[in-house]
């Protein structure tokens, strides 16, 4: 096996270089620092095929927040090094939706394109569950790595 990763990353970082919007470059920040850790996720967690996520934003830090269906809330944060006052925040997270959902389908031949979605909720404001991100804009996750899984006809190449 190649390390592709390797090869991603490079692509990427140019990518990041010769970027000159100040909220493009940022939403590539917030966007590339999501995937990892949402990968990260998938393989050290070994958790299900589909999961949801969340990520709580301000212009001092973010949180990108995971339930496992054990219960278990794992948290990591992100410290923005890019200027994110003077309403450019909000600018940044939606750049940063646009990119999460813009998949070129289909992803493989061998197992069905999986789902990416993000959607952009706003501040968050709850009198209960997370008091802690009141304030905070609020970006809401789904990944489902084998979307058919459930269906019969589906083998994925796992049984022949």
């Amino acid at each position: 096996m190649n390390n592709l990763m390797a090869k991603d990353m490079t692509q990427r970082y140019e990518e990041y270089l010769y970027t000159a919007d100040l909220e493009e470059r940022a939403a590539k920040i917030i966007y590339f620092w999501t995937m990892s850790t949402l990968e990260s996720f998938f393989w050290g967690l070994r958790i299900t095929a589909a999961f949801e996520m969340d990520l709580y934003a301000s212009e001092q830090k973010m949180f990108l927040v995971f339930c496992d269906p054990g219960g278990e809330e794992y948290e990591f944060v992100h410290y923005p090094t890019y200027n994110c006052d003077n309403g450019k925040l909000p600018i940044m997270l939606q750049k940063f939706v646009e990119i999460f959902n813009n998949i070129g389908y289909p992803l493989s031949n061998r197992i069905a394109s999986p789902v990416f979605h993000a959607g952009n909720l706003g501040k968050w404001e709850h009198p209960y569950n997370r008091k802690k991100y009141n304030g905070y804009y609020h970006i809401s996750f789904f990944i489902d790595m084998l979307p058919d899984a459930d269906d019969d006809s589906a083998n994925h190449g796992y049984y022949t």
